[in-house]
């Protein structure tokens, strides 16, 4: 999918149902050809997830359908259990490069009050008007890289019924980032495609300030490897964790944020500008108060091809994405939310 890294950023999303009998399970990305001393330093240990409760299937009276979601709403949020995630602690000033002590100003801004564990957001994915796909992602209980303590955020595209005729696509992105400062240590894709299968790994060494890229894809018969180690700024995100970085910013209309983004061996800016608060209204929700927010990607100085993109999160306590546009040369990826919960308990 050439828009899943965008519908990547955009997200506040989880796993939605892939459909059985696809493409199977689908594991995170693995080069069994990386090595070993790489293998050791970036060892990830993921916390096994509880199953999730069965929900109940109870009678409604038609007449009071509209209180009793307002009252279930109510009652989820009040058995949610929200654990008070860890300030941000930034290395010393003097330590830093002159672009990083630029982008320390931006960590600084910084609040992981909007982190849940538990979250998943699921949106769907609309191009050239027929629904091409979903787009999930979650935040998973927290994992260990190495000795360092992380998030662990995982996104899933799959596409849809319809749209899988022309083109099946099943990928998985997961980021791991330090709670201790917020910079990703590690960012893998893993995509099962019609045409192709890719592995994608980046360990971001921050103490050295270097990345390790690492690349296999297999297109038939033919297998290519890319194997790239790269200088890297010590304040930098990646693609999907560079929307949770947004997400804990304080987001006053007008603000423009400048976030060095690491990317397959590459740093680039990624322009975030808020640009208002407004009402908007959703296909499946109706009404909601919204800030709407401009990102644009720069690789080198030069305004990237993909075009601008226009994402919607909720003005409230939660600020999940809402709505994202996207616009082509070969066309308009649009999404809106279809659910959200966090720890199993339904919100919308």
């Amino acid at each position: 999918m050439r828009y899943f890294p965008v519908l990547v950023l955009v997200l506040s999303c989880s796993s939605s149902e892939v459909e059985k009998g696809t493409m199977g399970d689908h594991k995170p990305a693995e080069i069994k050809e990386i090595e070993d001393h790489l293998k050791d330093k970036f060892k990830t240990v993921r916390k096994e997830e509880p199953e999730k409760p069965k929900v109940e299937t109870k009678v409604v009276n038609v007449s009071a359908k509209k209180e009793t979601k307002k009252e279930k709403k109510k009652e989820a949020e009040e058995e949610i259990v929200i654990v008070k995630n860890p300030e941000v602690q930034l290395p010393a000033t003097k330590q830093l490069s002159k672009d990083d002590k630029k982008s320390k100003n931006f960590w600084k801004l910084f609040n992981p009050k909007y982190i849940f564990i538990g979250e998943e957001t699921v949106l769907n994915a609309t191009y050239l008007g027929v629904h091409a796909g979903d787009v999930s992602v979650r935040v998973k209980e927290n994992a260990k890289v190495g000795e360092e303590d992380v998030y662990y955020f995982y996104a899933r595209a799959t596409s849809a019924k319809f749209y899988k005729w022309v083109y099946q696509i099943d990928d998985v992105v997961e980021s791991f980032v330090k709670v201790k400062d917020f910079v990703p240590l590690k960012y893998s894709i893993s995509q099962k495609e019609s045409k192709k299968m890719v592995d994608h790994i980046e360990l971001y060494d921050r103490e050295k300030l270097m990345t390790y890229f690492r690349y296999k894809k297999i297109k038939g018969e033919e297998v290519t490897y890319k194997k790239e180690d790269v200088s890297i700024p010590y304040f930098s995100q990646d693609f999907l964790s560079a929307f949770f970085f947004i997400r804990g910013m304080p987001l006053r209309p007008g603000d423009v944020y400048l976030i060095p983004t690491t990317t397959k061996g590459k740093t680039w800016t990624m322009r975030t500008e808020v640009v208002k608060r407004e009402k908007i209204r959703l296909t499946a929700h109706g009404h909601f108060k919204a800030i709407k927010m401009k990102i644009i990607t720069k690789y080198d100085g030069e305004i990237a091809k993909e075009g601008d993109m226009y994402v919607w999160i909720s003005n409230d306590k939660y600020r999940r994405i809402l709505k994202f546009q996207s616009d082509f040369k070969i066309g308009a990826v649009t999404g809106e939310l279809q659910s959200y919960s966090i720890q199993g308990k339904k919100i919308l």
